[in-house]
């Protein structure tokens, strides 16, 4: 018997488990972007209303075995600040990055080094491609976290994309897949179905290699807030991959922040960048130097903004600061 235990989708996941919540559980994957691995989850995973945990477990899987896992834990803080990141421009979106010391190879890296996989931009659908409300779509997660105990590989879910693709569905950047998925699979990745027959925005079309696309982070059943409840449809949110690329070149931004050279403005030359001019460029968009403690959890002050930088926008600016 032929066995799929090498689909390397099987691999980009991770049980999340909270040691001082043993009857809890999630789902997260793997996610590289320029040379660090990040675990990818739902923010209300992490943040906790009550007794905030201070850590997470999580598996990777061994390299010479990929069937069998080892369990580490991971602290969501540092010097009591949280490590988790938000994302800048959409703080309402439930998705959030934790930095980790592993670096993974890439799902699609031909000779892997580690046993567990990590998915990039890569995934993503190109621009050209059409992506149809009623396409098939699939998560990886750990339903009610149910597990196989042997492998310790994710259960794959089906549903179907049941809001117009690339639109902001009630204006926030989600989309609603239809399908039953339940508790346990928040923070899945969503791909499209797997298919070598692909439409494009041009009316053309072509066959290539099977492929299915990383479209979104399952999030959990639809919140119906004209009716105050979760919806009883079987309608789940998720929400854009893309999310991800921004949340993380905002994080790199503001690491350079940190890290690059200042001069005063009266010592500066012609080609240096004075703190004071790079503080004004980043104040409207750090949420890096706010922290609520009364929530346990950073807050955003680009909320009320009339204007949202996209993630073009945010990478423009690394560049010039760089350059500078």
């Amino acid at each position: 018997m032929v066995q799929d235990v090498y689909n390397p989708l099987m691999c980009v996941t991770t049980l999340l488990q909270f040691p001082e919540k043993r009857d809890e559980h999630a789902t997260g994957f793997f996610y590289n972007y320029n040379d660090r691995t990040y675990l990818i989850t739902n923010r209300h995973v992490i943040e906790h209303e009550h007794e905030q945990p201070t850590q997470i477990s999580i598996r990777f899987r061994n390299h010479s075995d990929i069937s069998s896992t080892n369990r580490e834990e991971i602290p969501l803080y540092d010097n009591e600040f949280p490590r988790w990141l938000i994302h800048p421009l959409y703080p309402e979106a439930d998705i959030t990055a934790i930095p980790l010391n592993q670096r993974l190879s890439y799902v699609n890296e031909k000779n892997s080094l580690t046993g567990s996989l990590a998915l990039s931009s890569d995934a993503f659908a190109n621009e050209g491609l059409l992506i149809r409300g009623g396409t098939g779509a699939r998560a990886f997660g750990y339903p009610d976290g149910y597990i196989d105990k042997n492998s310790q590989f994710p259960i794959a879910r089906n549903g179907m994309i049941a809001s117009p693709y690339g639109h902001h569905f009630d204006g926030k950047p989600q989309l609603l897949i239809d399908g039953v998925m339940g508790n346990g699979m928040s923070g899945s990745p969503v791909f499209t179905e797997r298919t070598n027959s692909f439409e494009k925005v041009d009316g053309n079309s072509h066959t290539a290699a099977p492929s299915s696309f990383l479209i979104g982070i399952h999030s959990g059943e639809f919140y119906d807030s004209r009716e105050a409840r979760e919806s009883d449809l079987s309608l789940n949110q998720v929400w854009y991959s893309e999310l991800i690329e921004e949340l993380l070149v905002y994080n790199e931004l503001c690491e350079y922040v940190d890290e690059v050279p200042f001069v005063s403005n009266s010592d500066r030359t012609e080609n240096e960048i004075s703190k004071s001019e790079l503080s004004d460029l980043v104040t409207n968009f750090s949420t890096w130097n706010f922290f609520d403690p009364e929530r346990n959890q950073r807050t955003s002050p680009v909320e009320d903004l009339e204007e949202k930088v996209e993630a073009e926008g945010l990478k423009s600016l690394i560049s010039l600061v760089q350059n500078e």
